[in-house]
Protein backbone atom coordinates (compact mmCIF):
# COMPACT_ATOMS: atom_id res chain seq x y z
CA UNK A 1 0.00 0.00 0.00
CA UNK A 2 3.17 2.02 0.90
CA UNK A 3 4.38 2.11 -2.45
CA UNK A 4 1.19 2.78 -4.47
CA UNK A 5 0.82 5.44 -2.16
CA UNK A 6 4.25 6.85 -3.16
CA UNK A 7 3.39 6.27 -6.75
CA UNK A 8 0.18 7.37 -7.14
CA UNK A 9 1.71 11.09 -5.10
CA UNK A 10 4.46 11.27 -7.22
CA UNK A 11 2.04 11.12 -10.43
CA UNK A 12 0.40 14.29 -9.05
CA UNK A 13 3.22 15.90 -7.82
CA UNK A 14 5.24 15.25 -11.53
CA UNK A 15 1.94 16.63 -13.14
CA UNK A 16 2.11 20.19 -10.83
CA UNK A 17 6.01 20.05 -11.72
CA UNK A 18 6.06 19.44 -15.01
CA UNK A 19 3.48 22.43 -15.77
CA UNK A 20 5.29 25.01 -13.50
CA UNK A 21 8.81 24.30 -13.73
CA UNK A 22 10.13 21.23 -15.61
CA UNK A 23 13.81 21.59 -15.44
CA UNK A 24 13.40 20.98 -11.44
CA UNK A 25 14.06 17.27 -10.67
CA UNK A 26 11.43 16.03 -7.94
CA UNK A 27 12.46 14.88 -4.47
CA UNK A 28 10.01 11.47 -4.82
CA UNK A 29 10.82 10.84 -8.05
CA UNK A 30 14.94 11.14 -7.60
CA UNK A 31 14.14 8.34 -4.76
CA UNK A 32 12.03 6.14 -7.32
CA UNK A 33 15.14 5.98 -9.32
CA UNK A 34 17.97 5.88 -6.79
CA UNK A 35 16.30 3.20 -4.77
CA UNK A 36 18.23 0.50 -6.64
CA UNK A 37 21.42 2.26 -6.69
CA UNK A 38 22.69 0.49 -3.15
CA UNK A 39 22.95 -2.36 -5.32
CA UNK A 40 26.72 -3.22 -6.28
CA UNK A 41 28.02 -3.40 -9.66
CA UNK A 42 28.29 -6.99 -9.85
CA UNK A 43 27.18 -9.44 -12.87
CA UNK A 44 25.58 -11.65 -10.51
CA UNK A 45 23.14 -8.99 -9.92
CA UNK A 46 21.65 -9.01 -13.38
CA UNK A 47 19.35 -11.07 -12.83
CA UNK A 48 17.49 -9.30 -10.06
CA UNK A 49 18.09 -5.83 -11.63
CA UNK A 50 16.39 -6.76 -14.35
CA UNK A 51 13.48 -8.16 -12.60
CA UNK A 52 13.40 -4.75 -10.47
CA UNK A 53 13.19 -2.64 -13.23
CA UNK A 54 10.58 -4.63 -15.32
CA UNK A 55 8.79 -4.23 -12.13
CA UNK A 56 8.78 -0.46 -11.82
CA UNK A 57 8.44 -0.56 -15.62
CA UNK A 58 5.20 -2.22 -15.00
CA UNK A 59 4.24 -0.25 -12.54
CA UNK A 60 4.29 3.06 -14.77
CA UNK A 61 2.45 1.70 -17.22
CA UNK A 62 -0.13 0.45 -14.91
CA UNK A 63 -0.23 4.34 -13.63
CA UNK A 64 -0.18 5.73 -16.85
CA UNK A 65 -3.36 3.02 -17.82
CA UNK A 66 -5.42 4.66 -15.33
CA UNK A 67 -4.91 8.18 -16.49
CA UNK A 68 -7.95 9.63 -18.88
CA UNK A 69 -7.24 10.09 -22.35
CA UNK A 70 -6.66 13.87 -21.81
CA UNK A 71 -3.70 12.83 -19.22
CA UNK A 72 -1.76 10.62 -21.14
CA UNK A 73 -1.89 12.98 -24.10
CA UNK A 74 -0.34 15.53 -21.76
CA UNK A 75 1.95 13.23 -20.46
CA UNK A 76 3.22 11.72 -23.57
CA UNK A 77 3.78 15.40 -25.09
CA UNK A 78 5.64 16.32 -21.87
CA UNK A 79 7.37 13.73 -22.29
CA UNK A 80 8.39 14.60 -25.75
CA UNK A 81 9.80 17.52 -24.29
CA UNK A 82 11.72 16.21 -21.47
CA UNK A 83 13.27 13.39 -23.97
CA UNK A 84 14.30 16.44 -26.16
CA UNK A 85 15.76 18.44 -23.00
CA UNK A 86 18.05 15.25 -22.25
CA UNK A 87 19.35 14.94 -25.36
CA UNK A 88 20.81 18.39 -25.73
CA UNK A 89 22.14 17.84 -22.38
CA UNK A 90 23.55 14.76 -23.39
CA UNK A 91 25.63 16.57 -26.38
CA UNK A 92 27.16 18.57 -23.72
CA UNK A 93 28.88 15.83 -22.13
CA UNK A 94 26.33 15.75 -18.68
CA UNK A 95 25.24 12.58 -18.38
CA UNK A 96 23.58 12.96 -15.16
CA UNK A 97 21.33 15.38 -15.86
CA UNK A 98 20.59 13.99 -19.04
CA UNK A 99 19.55 10.82 -17.50
CA UNK A 100 17.10 12.57 -14.66
CA UNK A 101 15.39 14.05 -18.18
CA UNK A 102 14.85 10.78 -19.72
CA UNK A 103 13.41 9.30 -16.11
CA UNK A 104 10.55 12.25 -16.22
CA UNK A 105 10.04 10.68 -19.96
CA UNK A 106 9.83 7.27 -18.10
CA UNK A 107 7.71 8.53 -15.56
CA UNK A 108 5.38 10.50 -17.59
CA UNK A 109 5.43 7.74 -21.07
CA UNK A 110 6.38 4.33 -20.04
CA UNK A 111 5.38 2.93 -23.01
CA UNK A 112 7.72 4.74 -25.46
CA UNK A 113 11.18 2.07 -25.18
CA UNK A 114 13.07 4.79 -26.90
CA UNK A 115 13.22 6.19 -23.31
CA UNK A 116 14.41 3.30 -21.32
CA UNK A 117 17.05 3.24 -24.36
CA UNK A 118 18.47 6.23 -23.71
CA UNK A 119 18.27 5.71 -19.81
CA UNK A 120 20.39 2.94 -20.15
CA UNK A 121 23.21 4.44 -22.47
CA UNK A 122 23.42 7.20 -20.22
CA UNK A 123 24.05 4.33 -16.87
CA UNK A 124 26.46 3.09 -19.16
CA UNK A 125 28.87 6.53 -19.58
CA UNK A 126 28.18 7.04 -15.92
CA UNK A 127 29.66 3.57 -15.03
CA UNK A 128 26.10 1.70 -13.94
CA UNK A 129 27.37 -1.19 -16.30
CA UNK A 130 24.50 -3.80 -14.71
CA UNK A 131 21.58 -1.32 -14.43
CA UNK A 132 22.58 0.02 -17.73
CA UNK A 133 22.44 -4.09 -18.85
CA UNK A 134 19.08 -4.66 -17.32
CA UNK A 135 17.48 -1.51 -19.06
CA UNK A 136 18.67 -2.62 -22.80
CA UNK A 137 17.68 -6.05 -21.97
CA UNK A 138 13.78 -4.67 -21.40
CA UNK A 139 14.65 -2.01 -24.18
CA UNK A 140 14.16 -4.75 -27.23
CA UNK A 141 11.78 -3.41 -29.46
CA UNK A 142 11.35 -2.94 -33.48
CA UNK A 143 11.81 0.75 -33.36
CA UNK A 144 14.98 0.36 -31.32
CA UNK A 145 18.44 -0.46 -33.61
CA UNK A 146 19.18 -3.84 -32.78
CA UNK A 147 23.01 -3.36 -33.72
CA UNK A 148 23.45 -0.34 -31.24
CA UNK A 149 21.36 -2.00 -28.45
CA UNK A 150 23.49 -5.05 -28.96
CA UNK A 151 26.90 -2.96 -29.10
CA UNK A 152 26.25 -0.95 -26.06
CA UNK A 153 25.38 -4.19 -24.35
CA UNK A 154 28.60 -5.42 -25.26
CA UNK A 155 30.51 -2.78 -23.97
CA UNK A 156 28.47 -3.23 -20.32
CA UNK A 157 29.79 -6.97 -20.57
CA UNK A 158 33.21 -5.77 -21.15
CA UNK A 159 33.37 -3.61 -18.62
CA UNK A 160 31.99 -5.89 -16.23
CA UNK A 161 34.45 -8.64 -17.09
CA UNK A 162 32.31 -10.98 -18.74
CA UNK A 163 34.52 -11.33 -21.97
CA UNK A 164 33.05 -14.30 -23.58
CA UNK A 165 29.37 -12.38 -23.43
CA UNK A 166 31.36 -9.46 -24.98
CA UNK A 167 32.63 -11.23 -27.66
CA UNK A 168 29.42 -12.38 -28.55
CA UNK A 169 27.21 -9.84 -29.44
CA UNK A 170 30.74 -7.80 -30.75
CA UNK A 171 30.63 -10.45 -33.51
CA UNK A 172 26.40 -9.72 -33.39
CA UNK A 173 27.37 -6.26 -34.59
CA UNK A 174 29.91 -6.83 -36.74
CA UNK A 175 27.78 -9.64 -38.55
CA UNK A 176 25.13 -6.66 -39.45
CA UNK A 177 27.70 -4.88 -41.69
CA UNK A 178 26.86 -1.22 -39.73
CA UNK A 179 29.39 1.03 -41.74
CA UNK A 180 29.81 2.93 -38.34
CA UNK A 181 29.51 0.30 -35.34
CA UNK A 182 30.58 -3.14 -37.40
CA UNK A 183 34.31 -1.77 -37.64
CA UNK A 184 34.92 -0.46 -34.08
CA UNK A 185 32.88 -3.74 -32.91
CA UNK A 186 35.25 -6.28 -34.81
CA UNK A 187 37.88 -4.08 -33.24
CA UNK A 188 37.15 -4.79 -29.69
CA UNK A 189 36.27 -8.22 -30.42
CA UNK A 190 39.84 -8.66 -31.85
CA UNK A 191 41.33 -6.99 -28.57
CA UNK A 192 39.35 -8.72 -26.08
CA UNK A 193 39.95 -12.30 -28.39
CA UNK A 194 44.03 -10.90 -27.92
CA UNK A 195 43.30 -10.52 -24.34
CA UNK A 196 42.18 -14.21 -24.46
CA UNK A 197 44.85 -15.61 -26.28
CA UNK A 198 43.15 -15.94 -29.49
CA UNK A 199 45.58 -14.79 -31.56
CA UNK A 200 44.36 -16.10 -34.68
CA UNK A 201 40.83 -15.27 -34.17
CA UNK A 202 41.54 -11.77 -33.05
CA UNK A 203 44.17 -10.95 -35.92
CA UNK A 204 40.63 -11.73 -38.51
CA UNK A 205 38.55 -9.14 -36.65
CA UNK A 206 41.44 -6.49 -37.03
CA UNK A 207 41.80 -7.21 -40.81
CA UNK A 208 37.41 -6.71 -40.92
CA UNK A 209 38.83 -3.12 -39.44
CA UNK A 210 41.43 -3.05 -42.08
CA UNK A 211 38.72 -4.30 -44.77
CA UNK A 212 35.59 -1.90 -43.82
CA UNK A 213 36.44 1.19 -41.86
CA UNK A 214 37.05 4.49 -43.48
CA UNK A 215 38.44 6.18 -40.22
CA UNK A 216 41.62 6.71 -40.54
CA UNK A 217 42.61 6.44 -36.57
CA UNK A 218 41.09 3.08 -36.46
CA UNK A 219 42.47 2.34 -39.87
CA UNK A 220 45.92 2.67 -38.22
CA UNK A 221 45.50 0.96 -34.87
CA UNK A 222 44.12 -2.23 -36.56
CA UNK A 223 47.13 -2.67 -38.47
CA UNK A 224 49.61 -2.10 -35.40
CA UNK A 225 47.34 -4.83 -34.12
CA UNK A 226 48.26 -7.24 -36.58
CA UNK A 227 51.52 -6.56 -36.70
CA UNK A 228 51.69 -6.63 -32.84
CA UNK A 229 50.26 -10.24 -33.58
CA UNK A 230 52.33 -11.48 -35.55
CA UNK A 231 55.43 -10.58 -33.78
CA UNK A 232 53.71 -12.11 -30.54
CA UNK A 233 52.97 -15.50 -32.92
CA UNK A 234 56.74 -15.72 -33.64
CA UNK A 235 57.68 -15.37 -30.20
CA UNK A 236 55.19 -18.10 -29.12
CA UNK A 237 56.84 -20.26 -31.87
CA UNK A 238 59.90 -19.54 -31.03
CA UNK A 239 59.97 -19.91 -27.38
CA UNK A 240 59.09 -23.52 -28.06
CA UNK A 241 61.97 -23.86 -29.66
CA UNK A 242 65.26 -24.83 -27.27
CA UNK A 243 68.46 -25.45 -28.96
CA UNK A 244 69.97 -24.36 -32.19
CA UNK A 245 73.11 -25.70 -34.04
CA UNK A 246 75.37 -24.83 -36.68
CA UNK A 247 78.49 -25.46 -38.44
CA UNK A 248 80.86 -24.54 -41.03
CA UNK A 249 83.51 -25.51 -42.75
CA UNK A 250 85.50 -23.84 -45.51
CA UNK A 251 88.67 -23.73 -47.49
CA UNK A 252 91.17 -20.86 -47.61
CA UNK A 253 94.94 -19.95 -49.72
CA UNK A 254 96.20 -17.66 -47.98
CA UNK A 255 99.64 -16.02 -49.25
CA UNK A 256 101.02 -15.29 -45.71
CA UNK A 257 100.50 -17.46 -42.46
CA UNK A 258 102.09 -15.84 -40.69
CA UNK A 259 101.72 -12.10 -41.05
CA UNK A 260 105.94 -11.77 -41.47
CA UNK A 261 108.25 -9.57 -44.61
CA UNK A 262 108.72 -12.09 -47.04
CA UNK A 263 112.54 -11.12 -47.68
CA UNK A 264 113.01 -14.86 -47.16
CA UNK A 265 112.69 -16.57 -49.88
CA UNK A 266 113.58 -20.10 -48.32
CA UNK A 267 110.72 -19.66 -45.97
CA UNK A 268 107.75 -21.05 -47.13
CA UNK A 269 104.71 -18.57 -45.37
CA UNK A 270 102.03 -19.61 -48.23
CA UNK A 271 98.89 -22.73 -47.12
CA UNK A 272 96.35 -24.17 -48.37
CA UNK A 273 93.65 -24.12 -44.83
CA UNK A 274 91.03 -25.81 -43.69
CA UNK A 275 88.91 -24.46 -41.81
CA UNK A 276 85.98 -26.33 -39.77
CA UNK A 277 83.86 -25.77 -36.53
CA UNK A 278 80.33 -25.41 -34.93
CA UNK A 279 78.32 -24.38 -31.53
CA UNK A 280 75.36 -25.36 -30.18
CA UNK A 281 73.09 -22.90 -28.33
CA UNK A 282 70.03 -23.90 -25.69
CA UNK A 283 67.43 -21.27 -24.59
CA UNK A 284 67.40 -21.28 -21.03
CA UNK A 285 65.79 -17.90 -20.56
CA UNK A 286 63.10 -16.52 -23.11
CA UNK A 287 60.38 -14.01 -22.39
CA UNK A 288 59.63 -10.88 -24.52
CA UNK A 289 62.41 -8.91 -22.93
CA UNK A 290 64.94 -11.70 -21.81
CA UNK A 291 67.13 -14.22 -23.55
CA UNK A 292 69.41 -16.47 -22.02
CA UNK A 293 71.15 -18.85 -24.09
CA UNK A 294 74.29 -20.71 -23.22
CA UNK A 295 76.38 -21.48 -25.69
CA UNK A 296 79.23 -24.39 -26.37
CA UNK A 297 81.48 -23.68 -29.43
CA UNK A 298 84.66 -24.87 -31.10
CA UNK A 299 86.46 -24.05 -34.18
CA UNK A 300 89.59 -25.23 -35.68
CA UNK A 301 91.99 -24.91 -38.66
CA UNK A 302 94.33 -27.48 -40.42
CA UNK A 303 96.87 -26.54 -43.02
CA UNK A 304 99.51 -27.58 -45.50
CA UNK A 305 101.67 -25.99 -47.40
CA UNK A 306 101.69 -25.48 -51.61
CA UNK A 307 102.38 -28.94 -51.92
CA UNK A 308 99.87 -29.88 -50.41
CA UNK A 309 102.47 -31.12 -47.26
CA UNK A 310 102.32 -30.75 -43.66
CA UNK A 311 104.63 -28.13 -42.51
CA UNK A 312 105.15 -27.24 -38.80
CA UNK A 313 106.21 -23.88 -39.39
CA UNK A 314 103.03 -22.84 -41.20
CA UNK A 315 100.91 -25.52 -38.30
CA UNK A 316 102.25 -23.45 -35.44
CA UNK A 317 99.86 -20.98 -36.79
CA UNK A 318 96.87 -23.00 -36.80
CA UNK A 319 94.48 -22.66 -33.56
CA UNK A 320 91.76 -24.98 -31.92
CA UNK A 321 89.72 -23.02 -29.92
CA UNK A 322 86.52 -23.83 -27.74
CA UNK A 323 84.38 -21.92 -26.02
CA UNK A 324 82.02 -21.44 -23.02
CA UNK A 325 79.59 -18.52 -23.44
CA UNK A 326 76.68 -17.34 -21.26
CA UNK A 327 74.95 -14.54 -24.08
CA UNK A 328 72.02 -12.73 -21.98
CA UNK A 329 69.97 -10.07 -23.74
CA UNK A 330 67.53 -7.43 -22.51
CA UNK A 331 65.35 -5.60 -24.87
CA UNK A 332 63.48 -2.16 -23.65
CA UNK A 333 62.77 0.99 -24.74
CA UNK A 334 65.20 4.07 -25.02
CA UNK A 335 63.30 7.53 -25.82
CA UNK A 336 60.39 5.86 -27.38
CA UNK A 337 62.82 3.35 -29.54
CA UNK A 338 62.98 -0.14 -29.29
CA UNK A 339 66.76 -1.18 -27.91
CA UNK A 340 68.69 -4.07 -26.49
CA UNK A 341 71.57 -4.30 -24.29
CA UNK A 342 73.66 -7.13 -24.35
CA UNK A 343 76.31 -9.37 -21.97
CA UNK A 344 78.33 -12.29 -23.65
CA UNK A 345 80.57 -13.24 -20.90
CA UNK A 346 82.87 -15.97 -22.02
CA UNK A 347 85.60 -18.03 -21.07
CA UNK A 348 87.67 -19.71 -23.84
CA UNK A 349 90.90 -21.50 -24.42
CA UNK A 350 92.83 -21.30 -27.58
CA UNK A 351 95.80 -25.06 -28.55
CA UNK A 352 98.63 -24.30 -31.03
CA UNK A 353 101.91 -26.33 -31.60
CA UNK A 354 104.65 -24.83 -30.68
CA UNK A 355 106.56 -28.30 -31.86
CA UNK A 356 106.04 -31.33 -33.66
CA UNK A 357 104.73 -33.21 -30.41
CA UNK A 358 101.42 -31.88 -30.65
CA UNK A 359 99.24 -29.02 -29.72
CA UNK A 360 99.51 -26.99 -26.08
CA UNK A 361 97.36 -25.04 -24.06
CA UNK A 362 98.37 -21.82 -25.45
CA UNK A 363 96.07 -19.11 -24.17
CA UNK A 364 93.23 -19.46 -21.29
CA UNK A 365 90.58 -15.96 -21.20
CA UNK A 366 88.00 -14.65 -19.35
CA UNK A 367 85.97 -12.40 -21.10
CA UNK A 368 82.57 -9.94 -21.25
CA UNK A 369 81.94 -7.91 -23.94
CA UNK A 370 79.11 -5.75 -23.66
CA UNK A 371 76.55 -4.22 -26.44
CA UNK A 372 73.82 -1.19 -26.26
CA UNK A 373 72.20 -1.44 -29.28
CA UNK A 374 69.52 1.59 -30.72
CA UNK A 375 68.40 3.82 -33.34
CA UNK A 376 68.80 7.82 -32.48
CA UNK A 377 67.28 8.55 -36.44
CA UNK A 378 64.77 6.73 -38.58
CA UNK A 379 66.54 3.83 -40.89
CA UNK A 380 69.77 4.55 -38.70
CA UNK A 381 71.42 1.65 -36.38
CA UNK A 382 73.86 2.81 -33.02
CA UNK A 383 76.05 0.37 -31.46
CA UNK A 384 78.08 1.12 -28.63
CA UNK A 385 80.47 -2.18 -27.17
CA UNK A 386 82.69 -2.54 -24.55
CA UNK A 387 84.95 -5.97 -24.28
CA UNK A 388 86.91 -6.72 -21.09
CA UNK A 389 89.14 -9.47 -21.81
CA UNK A 390 91.60 -11.22 -19.11
CA UNK A 391 94.22 -13.71 -21.31
CA UNK A 392 96.77 -16.14 -19.57
CA UNK A 393 99.76 -17.30 -21.87
CA UNK A 394 100.53 -20.38 -20.81
CA UNK A 395 104.14 -21.31 -22.22
CA UNK A 396 107.27 -20.30 -20.80
CA UNK A 397 109.03 -17.36 -22.09
CA UNK A 398 110.88 -14.56 -21.52
CA UNK A 399 109.34 -11.42 -18.80
CA UNK A 400 109.22 -8.73 -22.05
CA UNK A 401 107.49 -11.61 -24.03
CA UNK A 402 104.93 -12.37 -21.86
CA UNK A 403 101.92 -12.07 -23.97
CA UNK A 404 99.96 -12.47 -20.45
CA UNK A 405 97.36 -9.16 -20.64
CA UNK A 406 94.07 -7.66 -19.36
CA UNK A 407 92.85 -6.10 -22.48
CA UNK A 408 90.07 -2.87 -23.02
CA UNK A 409 87.83 -2.85 -26.02
CA UNK A 410 85.91 0.00 -27.31
CA UNK A 411 84.01 0.38 -30.08
CA UNK A 412 80.99 2.42 -31.67
CA UNK A 413 79.20 1.45 -35.15
CA UNK A 414 76.51 3.44 -36.88
CA UNK A 415 74.64 1.87 -39.84
CA UNK A 416 72.59 3.69 -42.32
CA UNK A 417 69.51 0.92 -43.68
CA UNK A 418 68.66 1.59 -47.40
CA UNK A 419 65.60 -0.90 -47.14
CA UNK A 420 63.24 -2.31 -44.92
CA UNK A 421 64.98 -5.80 -44.90
CA UNK A 422 69.01 -4.24 -43.11
CA UNK A 423 70.27 -6.29 -46.36
CA UNK A 424 70.98 -2.49 -48.12
CA UNK A 425 73.42 -1.05 -45.72
CA UNK A 426 76.55 1.45 -45.30
CA UNK A 427 78.26 1.27 -41.91
CA UNK A 428 81.31 2.40 -39.97
CA UNK A 429 82.83 1.44 -37.24
CA UNK A 430 85.78 2.72 -34.54
CA UNK A 431 87.52 1.01 -32.62
CA UNK A 432 89.92 1.61 -29.75
CA UNK A 433 91.67 -1.50 -28.17
CA UNK A 434 94.36 -1.83 -25.48
CA UNK A 435 96.44 -4.85 -24.93
CA UNK A 436 98.25 -4.13 -21.35
CA UNK A 437 100.27 -7.20 -21.38
CA UNK A 438 102.85 -8.39 -18.67
CA UNK A 439 105.45 -8.09 -21.30
CA UNK A 440 106.40 -5.02 -22.91
CA UNK A 441 107.12 -6.29 -26.02
CA UNK A 442 103.44 -7.20 -26.17
CA UNK A 443 101.87 -4.40 -24.74
CA UNK A 444 99.98 -2.30 -27.47
CA UNK A 445 97.27 0.19 -28.68
CA UNK A 446 95.11 -0.26 -31.86
CA UNK A 447 92.88 2.23 -33.41
CA UNK A 448 90.79 1.02 -36.41
CA UNK A 449 88.66 2.66 -38.33
CA UNK A 450 85.97 0.58 -40.76
CA UNK A 451 83.25 1.35 -43.44
CA UNK A 452 81.40 -1.71 -44.66
CA UNK A 453 78.37 -1.87 -47.44
CA UNK A 454 75.88 -4.74 -47.98
CA UNK A 455 73.99 -5.39 -51.14
CA UNK A 456 71.73 -7.65 -52.43
CA UNK A 457 72.68 -8.88 -55.98
CA UNK A 458 68.89 -10.89 -55.40
CA UNK A 459 66.92 -12.33 -53.26
CA UNK A 460 69.52 -15.59 -52.91
CA UNK A 461 73.16 -13.24 -53.29
CA UNK A 462 74.07 -10.82 -50.39
CA UNK A 463 77.23 -8.96 -52.04
CA UNK A 464 79.52 -7.14 -49.05
CA UNK A 465 82.73 -4.88 -48.92
CA UNK A 466 84.79 -3.28 -46.23
CA UNK A 467 87.83 -1.41 -45.81
CA UNK A 468 90.10 -1.03 -42.50
CA UNK A 469 92.35 1.08 -41.63
CA UNK A 470 94.07 0.46 -38.10
CA UNK A 471 97.53 1.49 -36.43
CA UNK A 472 99.17 -0.74 -34.10
CA UNK A 473 101.61 1.16 -31.59
CA UNK A 474 104.12 -0.62 -29.32
CA UNK A 475 104.95 1.87 -27.52
CA UNK A 476 106.71 0.09 -24.78
CA UNK A 477 108.56 -2.63 -27.06
CA UNK A 478 112.70 -2.08 -27.25
CA UNK A 479 111.60 -1.35 -31.04
CA UNK A 480 109.09 1.19 -30.35
CA UNK A 481 107.28 -0.56 -33.08
CA UNK A 482 104.50 1.01 -34.89
CA UNK A 483 102.30 -0.57 -37.48
CA UNK A 484 100.12 0.83 -40.01
CA UNK A 485 97.31 -1.27 -41.89
CA UNK A 486 95.18 -1.52 -44.82
CA UNK A 487 92.73 -4.32 -45.26
CA UNK A 488 90.74 -4.82 -48.64
CA UNK A 489 87.88 -7.68 -48.45
CA UNK A 490 85.16 -8.29 -50.87
CA UNK A 491 82.77 -10.85 -51.26
CA UNK A 492 78.84 -12.65 -50.98
CA UNK A 493 77.02 -14.90 -49.91
CA UNK A 494 74.54 -17.62 -51.68
CA UNK A 495 71.82 -18.90 -49.67
CA UNK A 496 71.16 -22.01 -50.96
CA UNK A 497 68.24 -23.37 -48.44
CA UNK A 498 66.94 -21.64 -45.82
CA UNK A 499 69.10 -22.55 -42.94
CA UNK A 500 72.47 -23.59 -45.81
CA UNK A 501 74.73 -20.38 -46.98
CA UNK A 502 77.71 -20.27 -49.17
CA UNK A 503 80.23 -17.42 -48.73
CA UNK A 504 83.16 -16.34 -51.45
CA UNK A 505 85.51 -13.44 -50.33
CA UNK A 506 89.15 -12.16 -51.12
CA UNK A 507 91.25 -10.03 -48.96
CA UNK A 508 94.37 -8.06 -49.20
CA UNK A 509 96.25 -6.81 -46.82
CA UNK A 510 98.94 -4.19 -47.00
CA UNK A 511 101.37 -3.32 -43.20
CA UNK A 512 104.07 -1.03 -43.06
CA UNK A 513 105.90 -1.32 -40.18
CA UNK A 514 109.07 0.30 -38.91
CA UNK A 515 110.10 -2.98 -37.71
CA UNK A 516 111.15 -4.94 -41.31
CA UNK A 517 109.85 -8.38 -40.34
CA UNK A 518 106.32 -7.23 -39.80
CA UNK A 519 106.44 -5.05 -43.09
CA UNK A 520 104.24 -7.43 -45.13
CA UNK A 521 101.80 -7.64 -47.81
CA UNK A 522 99.44 -10.65 -47.81
CA UNK A 523 96.00 -11.69 -49.83
CA UNK A 524 93.60 -14.10 -48.72
CA UNK A 525 90.98 -15.98 -50.64
CA UNK A 526 87.79 -18.45 -49.12
CA UNK A 527 84.86 -20.47 -49.81
CA UNK A 528 82.60 -21.20 -47.11
CA UNK A 529 80.15 -23.67 -46.29
CA UNK A 530 77.60 -22.62 -43.37
CA UNK A 531 74.65 -24.26 -41.74
CA UNK A 532 72.64 -22.95 -38.80
CA UNK A 533 69.31 -24.40 -37.62
CA UNK A 534 67.84 -21.76 -36.11
CA UNK A 535 66.04 -22.51 -32.86
CA UNK A 536 64.49 -26.10 -32.71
Amino acid sequence: MSRKFTIHTFCILLLSCASSSGEELNQREHIEFNEYEGHPENIDELPTMTLLETERLNRFKTNFDHLNSDKQTLHVKKAKLYFKKGQTILQKGDNNIARRYYEKAIYLDPNNPLYNYARAIALYHQGFHVRSLALLEISHDSTIDESELNYYEALNYMKLGDTTSSIKLFDYVVADKDPQLSPSAAMYAGLLLRQENELSQAKERFQYVLDTTKNAELDKRAEKQIEELIAIEKFQEESKKKFSVSAYTGLMYDSNVLNIAQNNASLNVAAYRLMYGGSVDYKALYTPRHTLAPRLSFSDIYSVDKSFKSNSTIQSADPLQAEFALPYTYSFFLFDKSSTVSFYPAYSQIYMSLDESGRDLIYSSYALASTLTTSHFEKWISSYRLDLTNDTFHPNTTPDNDQTASKVGLSINNTRLFDSTGTKSLALNMLFLQNNAKGKNSFYDRYMLSIVGSYPMSESLLSYAKIDYLTQNYSKSETQRLDHGLIFTAGSVYSLKKNLSLNFSAQYNSNSSNVQLYDYNKFTVMTMLSYNSGFF
